[in-house]
């Protein structure tokens, strides 16, 4: 198995960074405005660098640095955000 240097894998091993991925459950979304508030609010968290919001699924699926967040912290900020958020 070999890294191209340009890669983001490479620059994520480079980095030292260790990325994770959660599965949090959402409660109390109702349209493509709250999706994008929850989008927003999750992207706008130290670490993560991916966020899909699923409006039909009631999730989100986050890719995020485990060094700089947890998926407690995730939930919790979709809560303050005013929804009901549960890891999966």
């Amino acid at each position: 198995f070999l890294l191209n240097r340009s890669s983001d894998l490479f620059q994520l091993v480079l980095k030292g960074t260790i990325m994770a991925t959660t599965t949090l459950n959402i409660q109390g979304m109702t349209c493509s405005g709250c999706v994008n508030s929850v989008t927003r609010v999750l992207t706008g968290i130290a670490g993560v660098s991916r966020a899909e919001v699923d409006l039909a699924g009631a999730k989100a699926v986050v890719e995020y640095d485990a060094a700089q967040t947890s998926p407690d912290a995730l939930a919790e900020a979709v809560d303050d955000a005013g929804f009901e958020a549960q890891v999966a």
